[in-house]
């Protein structure tokens, strides 16, 4: 598999509430374009935000979780646009070998309806 994680993979502590997980390193990953940026030690996640009736199909975590904490940190960090933060998602889904399909359904899926997350995490950063 192709890992992203230029430091190595993601490394992090279950919290109590058990869908959610705090990084106990930075994630450090490169962009297409080159760029390197860095989710930082600390930062929580719920790996892939996924309705439960769909966890069977799509379930929180996998081989897309890298790609997932990345796409947590863009949107609540607001450095690029939604519209960037989700082609990165799909780009990172790509080189950890996501199937086509299942990173496909997964783009769209936060290319449609991350809308409203996007707009929480604008509001709680103003």
């Amino acid at each position: 598999m192709s890992e992203i994680g230029l430091n190595g993979p993601l490394q992090f502590e279950l919290l109590p509430d058990g869908q959610s997980a705090r990084l106990t390193k930075p994630f450090i990953f490169k962009l297409a374009c080159g760029t390197i940026l860095a989710v930082p030690s600390g930062f929580t996640t719920d790996f892939a935000s996924v309705p439960r009736m769909l966890w069977h199909i799509f379930p929180p975590w996998g081989t897309y979780s890298p790609a997932a904490v990345v796409h947590d940190y863009l949107y609540q960090s607001g450095i690029f646009t939604k519209e960037k933060s989700d082609r990165i998602f799909l780009y990172l889904m790509k080189k950890l070998q996501v199937p086509f399909w299942k990173r496909q359904t997964m783009y769209w899926a936060v290319k449609m309806f991350g809308k409203q997350s996007w707009g929480k995490c604008r509001k709680a950063n103003q």
